[in-house]
């Protein structure tokens, strides 16, 4: 793909992403990663919405199921950026968000 230059671009891998298992109830669970590309020739600003994370916590009687550990950044042209998160799983099954 071509990115025309000073657009502003973010290559996302996939558009699912799946965190590895959990034991439930874990006090501090480790970090979890995900990449992303800075694709265009200029920097680019991001940011997580975690509206969605907060009202999966919501319907898990207040427990932060996701917690995303650093929701803004800016990405260099031709670099990626690691956005580190933390699962908390309070059952076995599969969340989405």
């Amino acid at each position: 793909m071509t990115v025309d230059p000073g657009t502003p671009y973010i290559h996302f891998p996939t558009n699912t992403h799946s965190f590895a298992p959990v034991p439930i109830g874990e006090k501090t669970c480790p970090k979890q990663l995900y990449e992303l590309y800075n694709g265009g020739s200029i920097p680019v600003s991001f940011e997580v919405g975690t509206l969605p994370l907060e009202v999966l916590k919501g319907d898990n009687f207040g427990h932060p199921v996701f917690e995303c550990l650093n929701p803004k950044g800016v990405i260099a042209p031709g670099k990626t950026h690691i956005v580190e998160w933390r699962f908390y799983p309070l059952e076995a099954k599969t969340y989405q968000v």
